[in-house]
């Protein structure tokens, strides 16, 4: 409606959403997608860290899998999310937009180039991707967030990388990753799992990051 009204008077203005992962990849996939599909002239960022916690922390799709939430519990060492976490910055690239990016606070001046890039787009929807942990939801410390955020990159656990006009491409490409599991045992909320839980999600995160650097080569 925003960006209509401004689009009726004739004046060129970058209308900006932020959202979290709940309203992102959950509750309003549907009408983001849409918004995707009709090419609305829009930069779209969302705030990724892995549930809705406004209300107390619950479970989302971009939960990761195995961490406790207050819906998915943890007793006697047992429990937690049951899925993987949905690869929401991959499902927005396949919709051909002009510019997808993944974006972390560890990394400013990376994010502010593509701010930069998302605000020169002149047609069609801008989706940003930024993961940052919850102090509260992940149980970490104020002091310890822009470190979380930069292992989450250099455990390609959470890659940086940019999607325009349909070319992939690697913004920080880790050759030499530290382990996942460094990146997991910083939280509370992955206490729980054991060697063999952080070792699958080891797996999924090379599997993940094998695949985007075969497309980054297309």
């Amino acid at each position: 409606g925003i960006k209509l009204h401004y689009e009726h008077i004739g004046r060129q203005v970058n209308v900006v959403a932020f959202a979290g992962d709940g309203a992102s990849v959950d509750a309003g996939m549907q009408c983001l997608s849409g918004a995707a599909e009709r090419g609305d002239k829009l930069i779209y960022i969302c705030y990724d860290n892995e549930g809705y916690m406004n209300t107390g922390y619950q479970r989302s799709g971009s939960t990761t899998k195995g961490a406790w939430t207050s819906t998915t519990p943890v007793i006697n060492g047992k429990g937690g999310k049951k899925q993987n976490k949905k690869d929401f910055p991959m499902i927005m690239a396949m919709h051909d937009l002009p510019y997808m990016a993944t974006m972390s606070p560890a990394y400013i001046p990376d994010m502010v180039r593509k701010l930069e890039k998302a605000m020169a787009v002149e047609s069609g929807l801008v989706y940003l991707h930024v993961y940052n942990p919850c102090l509260t939801g992940w149980g970490c410390t104020s002091d310890e967030s822009i470190e979380a955020c930069l292992l989450s990159v250099e455990t390609n656990f959470a890659p940086l990388y940019e999607v325009e006009n349909g070319s992939f491409q690697m913004s920080v490409d880790v050759k030499n990753p530290k382990p996942v599991r460094e990146f997991i045992r910083k939280f509370k909320k992955f206490r729980h799992l054991t060697d063999e839980d952080i070792d699958a999600l080891q797996e999924l995160s090379d599997r993940k990051i094998d695949r985007l650097r075969k497309l980054c080569t297309l």
